[in-house]
């Protein structure tokens, strides 16, 4: 009877094992593929923002920081990227690839960060500090005392 008990423990294991890390291997592949095209869409989101806030304080062309600002807002509370990273964050040492892991908690710091950052009331201050640095015509900057 023992016998029997441990070959039953024993085949069931190994397939279950088995099982385990292909869908860990298929569900860290789906992690990499998502957080590619979500740090694709970042980067150019930083370009945007890098352009505009150069047009803002040298004053050579028109700055729309409103649009990247907008286009981060959604980017960072975007249901999907903060439930996925909620989920992988707390076992990321499951990962097997450690630059995945890195990445893990690179966006799980990131996103902590937006969700200060982004509140209303502290992107309305900002938002007005801003404007009171605004260069105008000319190149000169300007500062007001309005906020």
């Amino acid at each position: 009877m023992r016998f029997i008990f441990r070959f039953l423990k024993r085949s069931l294991l190994i397939p279950l094992l088995f099982f385990t890390i292909l869908t860990t291997n298929a569900q860290t592949d789906e992690l990499q593929s998502f957080l590619n095209r979500i740090e694709t869409q970042y980067e150019q989101i930083s370009i945007e923002l890098g352009t505009a806030y150069w047009y803002f304080y040298s004053g050579e062309g028109e700055a729309d920081l409103l649009t990247p600002k907008n286009k981060y807002y959604a980017l960072l509370t975007n249901d999907t990227l903060n439930k996925s990273i909620e989920q992988w964050y707390p076992k990321r040492s499951e990962i097997k690839d450690s630059i995945l892991q890195r990445r893990v908690a690179i966006w799980h710091n990131t996103l902590l960060s937006a969700k200060v950052e982004y509140d209303a009331e502290i992107m309305h201050a900002r938002n007005e500090l801003e404007k009171m640095l605004e260069v105008k015509d000319g190149g000169s900057l300007v500062v007001t005392n309005s906020l």
